[in-house]
């Protein structure tokens, strides 16, 4: 990902090689995670699921409270622009 922003942000420091090695290494990554999740059984996989389901509600409050102090910055921020 970081060489993609690379590309579309500055296209002298992009390089070609180095993308093409990073993506050989997240298809070969993704391709072992699928084989484990395969090989481990639907049970293992949907308890793996359930397991993550409380993670989900911390999240939103996470990000709903980083979202609220965005505001208050920005906020204060044109405040004191207009003093």
């Amino acid at each position: 990902m970081p060489e993609l922003m690379i590309l579309v942000t500055n296209r002298a420091m992009f390089n070609g090689r180095r993308l093409l090695g990073s993506s050989i290494i997240a298809i070969v990554a993704f391709a072992c995670s699928v084989w484990t999740v395969i090989g481990s059984g639907a049970q293992m996989a949907l308890y793996g699921f359930v397991l993550l389901l409380p993670g989900v509600p911390a999240y939103v409050w996470m990000r709903k409270k980083q979202a609220d102090e965005g505001q208050k910055e920005l906020a204060t921020e044109e405040a004191m622009k207009l003093h």
